[in-house]
């Protein structure tokens, strides 16, 4: 049943795009109950191939996957405090459960289990903000342009109907 989802075969690389995107997209809502659930089933699919693997190798690899992990979500944890300062640095204090490593429990758990995920979001979607902080000012101009025709149009509107009205008295 599960050999559909050989290593390497166009299946298994379907599956692992479209369980990417899921856990990009936990990552990004901080709700992980789906992609868990996703990766365990994953996971128990290819069971048969990790199987083929030594304990051994799979302890090491597992061990090296958590210690990248954690540095990962230390370093990640340092970007969030900075986003927190500057969003609030206009105000009297901090936000607690924003700053508290046992409020964000969930987030810190999930950038050490996804880790290869959370720094491939964490670098694309600043490229991504970049970018649309470059055209900002282009799409600022194009909404101002729909909103002067806009409001042209409902004044060429309040016009007509006043000249159709006072032609009729």
């Amino acid at each position: 049943m599960f050999e559909i989802l050989t290593i390497g075969s166009l299946t298994f690389w379907i599956v692992m795009l479209v369980l990417s995107c899921i856990i990009i997209g936990s990552l990004e809502t901080e709700k992980f109950a789906f992609s868990a659930v996703c990766v365990g089933v994953v996971l128990l699919c290819l069971w048969k191939s990790v199987t083929l693997v030594s304990i051994q190798i799979i302890g090491i690899a597992s061990l090296c996957y958590i210690i990248v992990g954690g540095i990962w979500s230390i370093w990640r944890w340092h970007f969030h405090l900075e986003n927190v300062f500057n969003e609030n640095k206009d105000y009297n204090s901090l936000p607690e459960r924003m700053i508290s490593p046992a409020s964000n429990k969930a987030i810190i758990t999930a950038w050490i289990a996804y880790w290869p995920w959370s720094l491939f979001w964490n670098f694309t979607s600043k490229l991504f903000t970049n970018i649309y902080d470059l055209f900002v000012g282009i799409y600022d101009r194009q909404t101002a342009r729909v909103k002067e025709r806009f409001a042209k149009m409902k004044t060429d509107e309040a016009l007509d109907k006043a000249t159709k009205t006072h032609s009729r008295i």
